[in-house]
C-alpha cells in the first residue's frame, strides 16, 4: 500500500506542475503578431490566459507590432479590464485593433486598449454595456457600482490612449439626454455604436472620432502603418489546446477517479481500480494546470493526503469516520480549488471582495457545478 501511494504522489506531482509549452514556438522577433479574437474569444477564462501569455511573449522578444483581428459579440468584463491594463497598457510595441467587422462590448473596450483602431470597410464597433454572466438585470445600485468601477478602469486607459473618452463612455453608459457625435445623434437611454465610416470620421479639431481609418484587410492596416515586417498569426499551443478540453471534461474525470478508488477499496491488490484513478486525476490536475486555474501542486497535494486518511479510516481505525471526514473535506477542496481560476482568485484576494456576491458566484459557480457533477456521478 505505501508504495501505491507513493506512485499516486509521484504521477500526480508529474502532471500537476508547471503548464507544458512546445519547445520550438515560432519567435516573435521584429515580425507582427496577429492576435485573432473570434466569436468565443472573449467568453473562455482560459482564452485570456492565451491571450495574456501572447501579449507577454510580444513584449520580450520584441515583436515588431501587435495587431488584434477582431470579429467578437463580447464577452468578460473582469478579465477585459485586467488585460486592457496590465497586458496591453504596458506594452512598449505597437498595438492596433482591426475590427473585421465587429467588435462589440468587450471587443470595443479592447479596441481602444490598442494605439490605434482601423475597421473593416463594412464593420461596427460599441454597445459596451455591463450585464451579467447570466444576462439576467442588474439592480439598479450594483449597476451603478460596476458602471463607476469600469468606467475608471477603461478611463485611465482610453485617455493614456489619446482617445475620446466622452465617445468610449456613451458606448459604456446610457446618457440621461441627447447627445451628438460627430455625425451620429445618440437617442436618450441608448448605447453608442458606430460603423466603420461613423467611426473614422474627421471632427472640426482634425482628429478622428473613434478610430484612425478603415483598412480592407491585415495587410492593408500594416502598409498605411507602413510596418514593414513578416506577418505571424498567434495560435494556442498543442498542449494548450489538451488542456483547455481536459479543463471542460473535469466532471468526467472527477467521476472516474472517485469510482476508480471506490473499485480499489472493494477488490484486494492494486488492480485496475488503482489505474484509472491515478490516471483520471493525473489528467485533472495537468488540464487544469495548463488552463489556467489554481491545479498545482499543493491541489495535488491535498488529494493525495485526503485519499491517505481515506485509507486509513478503511485499514486501519475503521468505523471512527474521523479520518474519512478529513480525508473527504481534503478531497473536496483539491478538486474544488483545481477548477478556480488563478487570474480571478487573485483579482478577489486583491481587491478583498469577498463580500460581493455577484463576483463569487461568478468565479466559484462553475467550479463547484463542474464538482458536483462529477461527485453525483462518483
Amino acid at each position: 500500500m505505501k508504495r501505491i501511494h507513493l506512485l499516486l504522489l509521484a504521477l500526480l506531482a508529474l502532471f500537476a506542475g508547471a503548464p507544458f509549452r512546445a519547445a520550438a514556438e515560432e519567435t516573435f522577433r521584429d515580425r507582427v503578431v496577429v492576435i485573432p479574437v473570434g466569436e468565443d474569444s472573449l467568453t473562455s477564462k482560459q482564452s485570456f490566459g492565451f491571450m495574456n501569455r501572447i501579449l507577454k511573449r510580444a513584449q520580450e522578444e520584441q515583436a515588431r507590432a501587435v495587431i488584434f483581428d477582431l470579429n467578437t459579440p463580447g464577452g468578460l468584463a473582469w478579465e477585459t479590464s485586467e488585460m486592457m491594463m496590465k497586458s496591453i497598457q504596458p506594452l512598449t510595441i505597437p498595438t492596433y485593433a482591426y475590427v473585421n467587422p465587429k467588435a462589440m462590448s468587450a471587443g470595443a473596450l479592447i479596441s481602444a486598449a490598442c494605439d490605434k483602431i482601423y475597421m473593416a470597410p463594412v464593420s461596427s464597433i460599441g454597445a459596451a454595456g455591463i450585464i451579467t454572466s447570466s444576462g439576467e438585470e442588474m439592480d439598479p445600485v450594483m449597476r451603478k457600482k460596476a458602471e463607476s468601477a469600469f468606467w475608471a478602469f477603461t478611463r485611465s486607459v482610453v485617455t493614456e490612449k489619446g482617445y475620446r473618452p466622452e465617445v468610449v463612455k456613451a458606448m459604456m453608459i446610457p446618457s440621461d439626454q441627447e447627445q451628438q457625435f460627430g455625425p451620429v445623434k445618440l437617442e436618450k437611454g441608448a448605447l453608442l455604436t458606430l460603423t466603420g465610416k461613423e467611426a473614422a470620421a474627421r471632427l472640426e479639431d482634425g482628429r478622428p472620432l473613434l478610430a484612425q481609418g478603415t483598412a480592407s484587410s491585415v495587410t492593408d492596416l500594416l502598409a498605411q502603418e507602413k510596418v514593414n515586417a513578416p506577418v505571424v498569426t498567434a495560435e494556442p499551443t498543442a498542449f494548450e489546446r489538451i488542456g483547455l478540453w481536459i479543463a471542460w471534461a473535469s466532471p468526467i474525470l472527477i467521476l472516474l477517479g472517485i469510482g476508480g478508488i471506490y473499485m480499489e477499496f472493494k477488490t484486494p491488490g492494486f488492480g485496475i481500480g488503482g489505474i484509472v484513478a491515478i490516471a483520471a486525476f493525473a489528467l485533472f490536475f495537468f488540464g487544469n494546470n495548463i488552463a489556467g486555474n489554481l491545479a498545482g501542486y499543493e491541489t495535488a497535494a491535498l488529494l493525495v493526503l485526503g485519499i491517505v486518511l481515506l485509507c486509513v479510516e478503511f485499514f486501519v481505525i475503521p468505523g471512527t469516520f474521523i479520518a474519512a471526514i478529513a480525508g473527504g473535506v481534503c478531497i473536496f477542496l483539491a478538486l474544488f480549488g483545481g477548477m478556480v481560476s488563478s487570474w480571478e482568485w487573485d483579482h478577489i484576494i486583491r481587491d478583498g471582495q469577498w463580500d460581493d456576491v455577484n463576483t463569487l458566484a461568478a468565479v466559484l459557480g462553475i467550479p463547484l457545478l463542474k464538482l458536483a457533477l462529477g461527485l453525483t456521478g462518483g
